[in-house]
């Protein structure tokens, strides 16, 4: 018996495994997922970046538009990046990224994109590359490189917009008393009469704190001259510019009988605002004969802005009285 068992290890098996079909747990078949064709071809890179045109501050930019995929298509997005040395694939993201740059267009399409807010004199290269909708990018374009113009002013850069507002910080110092306030330059009205299109009579109004004077003055524009506020009162804003503001310009005019006033655009330069940040400003200097009275003044300007800062220093006994304007905010209408 024990040695016919020997010969018949399936017995021993048979015990300990009863069955074992009955202990697999039954399960459904799962259903495979459809085949699902993968996206990945990308945009063709744009070889053709060039610039178009440019100012002290800003440069347009063209190209033609890539497809989604190589040149079929239309791409989801632009990326346009921009430094003050060449990219390259390594510095990508060391570059500046350009916001709200416009939306792709279909393949071939003509593309024009322009960066503001540049500063003048500047070596700038510009590179960009397209995604699509699955988050494929082209390789980096080639890279255009340009120098932004010199800092020059022109009438149109110059706020003439009705409500702008200019907020200034001013310190005023008497050889007996100094104080400080706050007034607020406001453009009420800049189109009384039009003369080929252009304002020829604008009025502004400053207030300072209660207490203190407030007015309206007038200031007349015409061809490429802006008069500002008359200075026969103290404080006093900048006046008598003649456009564009251009370094070396000189200029004189008339504020009384026999009194003429002379002001040149002394240099570009770079002015830290509390409002503006750093910018790029037209220092200008100017000798006032007002009342008697003989008087050095500094005025900084900026494009788009208008004035910057105003500083003021008498030469003669009894016109002593020394200010500083600093601005502290401002409001164009539209910008």
């Amino acid at each position: 018996m024990s040695q016919s068992r020997a010969h018949r290890p399936w017995v021993l098996i048979a015990l300990v495994v009863p069955c074992c079909v009955s202990c697999v747990e039954r399960r459904p078949v799962e259903t495979l997922p459809e085949f699902e064709t993968i996206d990945e071809t990308r945009p063709s890179v744009i070889d053709d970046l060039v610039i178009i045109q440019q100012s002290d501050h800003s440069v347009t930019l063209g190209w033609h538009a890539p497809g989604d995929d190589g040149m079929d298509g239309t791409a989801s997005v632009y990326e346009l990046r921009y430094s003050y040395d060449s990219i390259t694939v390594g510095t990508w993201t060391e570059a500046s990224l350009v916001e709200n740059i416009s939306v792709p267009r279909s393949a071939g399409a003509e593309e024009f994109f322009t960066v503001n807010g540049l500063f003048p004199e500047t070596t700038y290269y510009f590179a960009i590359r397209a995604f699509d909708e699955v988050g494929n990018r082209s390789r980096p374009s080639n890279v255009a490189r340009t120098v932004t113009n010199p800092l020059d002013i022109q009438v149109e850069e110059f706020p003439l917009v009705e409500g702008a507002t200019w907020t200034f910080s001013v310190h005023y110092k008497h050889p007996i008393t100094q104080y400080e306030f706050d007034t607020t330059i406001i453009l009420a009205t800049s189109n009384v009469l039009l003369v080929d299109g252009r304002p020829v009579q604008a009025i502004w109004r400053w207030d300072d704190p209660p207490g203190n004077q407030s007015g309206t003055r007038t200031s007349v524009y015409l061809g490429d001259t802006l008069l500002f506020l008359p200075v026969f009162d103290d404080p006093f804003i900048l006046r008598n510019l003649v456009f564009p503001l251009v370094v070396g310009s000189h200029w004189k005019v008339a504020t009384e009988p026999g009194k003429r006033d002379s002001a040149f655009v002394a240099a570009r330069e770079w002015l830290e605002s509390e409002r503006t940040g750093r910018i790029p400003v037209l220092r200008i200097e100017g000798e006032l004969r007002i009342a008697g009275c003989i008087s050095n003044s500094t005025w900084w300007v900026a494009p788009n802005v208008g004035l910057v800062r105003v500083k003021n220093r008498g030469r003669l006994h009894g016109c002593d009285r020394d200010y500083t304007w600093e601005l502290i905010d401002y409001t164009i209408p539209g910008q």
